[in-house]
């Protein structure tokens, strides 16, 4: 697999973790929808602070919800 590095700027801003546990699901969905990933111009799957795609077909995206699912599973299970 070929990767090209992409820099991200040393300006992006992120919640830590407290704050972050403390968004409601409609602050936390706007988070994810406006500073972390959007459907971009070109429907790519992109991170809002990097820029870089994240997933560039339907599969590519379901393997992302699939994969995204399984750590909401283990996450459930240590209790979070």
């Amino acid at each position: 697999m070929q990767k090209h590095q992409v820099k991200t700027d040393d300006s992006d801003e992120a919640f830590d973790i407290p704050s972050l546990e403390l968004l409601s699901e409609e602050d936390y969905l706007d988070y994810l929808k406006f500073e972390l990933i959007s459907l971009d111009h070109h429907d790519i799957i992109r991170s809002e602070i990097g820029g870089y795609p994240i997933a560039a077909t339907s599969q590519q995206a379901r393997i992302l919800a699939n994969y995204l699912q399984g750590l909401a599973e283990e996450m459930a299970a240590a209790g979070k």
